[in-house]
């Protein structure tokens, strides 16, 4: 896992221009357990600054590897601000990928100019 990470993590695409990450891993197999899923939100952890405001869509296809990834979402976001979805169609997976961040912020969040204050 960590060389994988590592490989995304050489690509300035995703740690310096924004770009979000696909990861096909249908007829892949998770060489880890459920158990071990505090190893890797540690890791995660150590690259937070990188993760914040990016996106993972992260395709499956089987019962055991869809489990796991769905357990990394919600805390992948709460804690780091990096969104981790799980699809089994590749095109569903594209379609988050390529989605912005901002496109799911409230329009207050994402205007740069401040409100004229009243006299």
């Amino acid at each position: 896992m960590r060389a994988a990470w590592q490989d995304i993590l050489n690509h300035n695409e995703f740690t310096h221009n924004g770009y979000n990450v696909l990861a096909d891993l249908r007829e892949g197999t998770f060489d880890f357990s459920v158990e071990e899923l505090d190893v890797i939100m540690d890791f995660l952890a150590s690259i937070q600054r990188t993760l914040k405001g990016k996106r993972m869509a992260v395709i499956v296809d089987k019962p055991k590897e869809t489990v796991i990834s769905m357990l990394f979402e919600h805390p992948a976001h709460k804690q780091f601000g990096f969104r981790i979805k799980t699809f089994t169609t590749l095109e569903a997976g594209v379609e988050f990928a390529r989605t912005s961040i901002a496109s799911s912020l409230p329009t207050s969040l994402l205007s740069s100019q401040t409100p004229d204050k009243q006299k």
